[in-house]
């Protein structure tokens, strides 16, 4: 998967001033992260690319769209990242779209096993 910085910063950009598009009652998983360092680099800009090459790397899939989630809490600590389930080509069952991200559970969204700099833990996931 490659991107242009250009297109990854026009990503950032509207991930981070986007408002939020689900409710609370909008089906999908939240992925609860914990930032591996006092102060964390472009934390917004991390936690969205790391989380599309994630996906893409354990599902095998070509693309992932941003738009399939919702980054309103990556910002600033607590941080989250909520996939929305009704949205996700073949994600759309509660069971398979958990299934995926609790693998993910005690691993690090950007090293995977390894911490990176500028690295989260992922320590949650909770799917309603």
């Amino acid at each position: 998967m490659q991107f242009t910085t250009g297109a990854l910063l026009s990503l950032c950009l509207a991930a981070v001033s986007a408002a939020p598009v689900t409710t609370a009652s909008s089906p999908g998983c939240r992925v609860d992260l914990k930032p591996t360092e006092p102060q964390v680099q472009n934390a917004p800009a991390v936690i969205l690319y790391s989380t599309l090459t994630k996906w893409t790397k354990t599902t095998s899939q070509d693309s992932f769209s941003s738009n399939y989630l919702d980054t309103t809490n990556i910002r600033q600590a607590p941080y989250s990242v909520f996939f929305k389930a009704n949205m996700i080509p073949d994600y759309q069952n509660m069971d398979k779209l958990h299934g995926v991200l609790d693998s993910w559970m005690g691993t690090f969204l950007v090293g995977d096993a390894q911490p990176a700099a500028d690295d989260f833990t992922i320590t949650g996931v909770s799917c309603a």
